[in-house]
């Protein structure tokens, strides 16, 4: 049963004032959730920005709370779940009827406020789908703070925190474990949460402790994160038995090498944190260089390698064939044509033509137009084509959460009632590689943004674009890591996403579209990459020229009826059809497909003199 410690850290953006670690263990694909101690429904609220179509059941004991909660869970009870269970299964209400099942339950903060944990664990687990999961965050009695007091005399009850005057039962990473298993329950996962709240004190305990921790025989660094973890999350699914042994059939191990991590969330990190939320699914994140796990060779198991540029194919050949002996496949992530890379990349680039494209054992991408030429220079058809998902839809720019604002809305039925009020717009342009059409497009955009005295420019990261923009409103802002550029997104109204006709940026995502229609931007593009994207005048607008770039944004600006229809069908879209928990399984069975298929050289070509 692994700790967690290798799962890519994601923005805070995607958490709120939800707890991240409990949000993350939530399947992504999880279709009805049941959440005991549901609070005012945060973490629902959260979870269903990742899986809309989530039916999710929020119980809680405090009426105020779960009135709050009911505006954005599908399902609210007041309840206390243990008077609830006391009760003949045929006298419980619907939610926990014979035939109700839950594909998650989940515990945050608790289990340690029940007369009984135990029980309501054994009884709940009843209600578990065959592949579904019991996840729980509870606080470590064992936490330093803890000891401490003890070893002073103390064990002070407080208003919060790990001796809150309400907790009634207390854990150690040890008995959290034996209760889950007493319960018919095989932990899968467990992470812990460590927080240093007073690291001077902590010295000072660790280092009189030190003759103690000799003594236990155990590794210094392992008490000292078990002191220190403040709570453990800990995912456990269905036992055949009460009290059988803990076995953790992995169903995949998923490493991903990350070497040209930078702009590459939506390739790397954001990809592995879906995968990491299923139980049987175990994730190492790396940047640049990697120390894999030794496992079993006929344990499945995929090493993804983005960006990867070798100096010799023959080189990395070897590499790849070294690891398909140890029972890894190797997959090239590859997002890009060469023709859009910038110098000093294609220089390293041509030093060995696709060489890891070509020796690894198959390839990623993102379109069907790279797919068709990564085929080409494999010489066979192992190439696998995900298209660019989010993690999570923001929120509403408006900060709202419900469902009635995020349907689409047709021509005419936008009542004056619901348009936005009349304010700044701020108009957004941020890409790599397109700076000569950009520039171009400052130029006509000029008289419109010189025309309406509401209209703002931001640009991002390029400057010649910025400089060409002859006019005063405008903003520039350098080069953003991902949380902070949509954070940037998130205040704007508008975007333009020019793309020059040309067979390599053919060969590009439609990332910016759904990145900027999520946010409820109205996308200008080119129909380049775009046309088979937007649907022009549905959820964005379709420009076959520069002139009608700038006549497209004109009539944005005079027409909020149109922009607000737009933007909200643009939000609809991405809601309903590019979100990860849609997609999660299949593309998991795809890995699982090609580990079992693609581990050695196609038959008809060799892996020597690959170029």
């Amino acid at each position: 049963m692994p700790m967690a410690r290798f799962m890519p850290q994601l923005p805070d953006r995607y958490f709120a004032n939800v707890n991240p670690d409990l949000l993350a263990a939530i399947p992504f694909n999880a279709g009805k959730v049941l959440e005991i101690g549901a609070g005012a429904g945060a973490l629902g609220a959260a979870f269903k920005r990742r899986h809309p179509a989530c039916l999710w059941v929020g119980v809680e004991v405090v009426s105020e709370a779960a009135e709050h909660a009911s505006s954005l869970l599908d399902e609210v009870y007041v309840a206390d779940i243990e008077l609830v269970l006391a009760k003949d299964k045929h006298e419980r209400p619907d939610w926990l009827s014979s035939t109700a099942t839950y594909d998650a339950i989940v515990f945050g903060d608790v289990l340690e406020h029940l007369k009984d944990p135990w029980a309501v664990l054994r009884a709940l687990s009843d209600y578990l789908a065959d592949d579904g999961v019991v996840l729980a965050c509870i606080p470590n009695v064992g936490h330093w703070t803890i000891i401490e007091s003890l070893l002073r005399g103390q064990f002070q009850y407080t208003d919060a925190g790990l001796l809150d005057r309400t907790h009634l039962r207390f854990f150690t990473a040890a008995t959290m474990l034996e209760s889950f298993r007493a319960a018919a329950l095989v932990p899968t996962k467990i992470r812990a949460r460590e927080f240093v709240v007073d690291a001077a004190g902590f010295e000072r305990f660790a280092g009189a402790m030190q003759a103690w921790i000799a003594a236990s025989g155990e590794q210094e660094e392992l008490v000292k994160r078990r002191l220190l973890s403040l709570q453990y999350v800990i995912r456990a699914k269905k036992s055949p038995s009460s009290g059988a042994a803990v076995v953790n059939p992995r169903r995949m191990v998923i490493a991903m090498l990350a070497m040209a991590p930078a702009f590459a969330d939506i390739r790397t990190r954001i990809p592995l944190a879906a995968y990491a939320s299923l139980p049987d699914v175990e994730v190492h994140f790396f940047e640049r260089s990697a120390q894999l796990p030794e496992l079993a060779v006929e344990q499945p198991k995929v090493l993804i390698v983005q960006r990867q540029l070798p100096d010799s194919h023959e080189q990395w050949a070897q590499t790849v064939q070294r690891l398909a002996a140890k029972g890894w496949l190797v997959l090239a992530e590859w997002d890009d044509h060469p023709d859009l890379f910038a110098s000093k990349v294609r220089e390293v680039f041509d030093r060995a033509p696709w060489a890891s494209v070509k020796a690894c054992h198959g390839v990623m991408t993102s379109t069907q137009t790279l797919a068709q030429v990564l085929t080409e220079v494999r010489g066979d058809d192992r190439v696998l084509c995900f298209e660019n998902q989010l993690i999570e839809m923001p929120l509403h720019p408006g900060g709202a959460l419900d469902d009635d604002q995020e349907q689409a809305v047709e021509p005419g039925k936008v009542g004056k009632s619901k348009l936005p009020k009349e304010q700044k717009l701020t108009v957004f342009y941020g890409a790599l590689n397109r700076t000569t059409v950009a520039v171009e497009l400052m130029q006509a955009v000029a008289p419109v943004f010189r025309r309406f005295a509401q209209l703002e420019l931001l640009v991002l990261q390029d400057r010649s674009v910025f400089d060409a923009a002859i006019f005063e409103n405008k903003r520039f802002v350098p080069q953003l890591n991902y949380e902070k550029y949509h954070e940037l997104l998130a205040g704007c109204h508008i975007a333009l996403l020019p793309l020059a006709p040309s067979f390599a940026n053919a060969c590009k995502s439609d990332l910016k579209f759904i990145e900027c229609a999520a946010h409820g931007l109205v996308c200008i593009a080119s129909p380049t990459v775009y046309a088979q994207s937007i649907r022009d005048g549905v959820d964005g607008l379709i420009a076959h020229d520069l002139a009608a770039m700038a006549q497209s944004l004109e009539q944005l600006v005079s027409n909020p009826a149109l922009r607000h229809r737009l933007s909200q069908n643009a939000r609809a879209r991405v809601r309903a059809e590019r979100l990860w928990s849609y997609c999660l399984e299949d593309r998991l069975k795809a890995l699982e497909a090609a580990w079992h298929q693609w581990r050695h050289p196609t038959p008809h070509r060799s892996t020597e003199g690959l170029g």
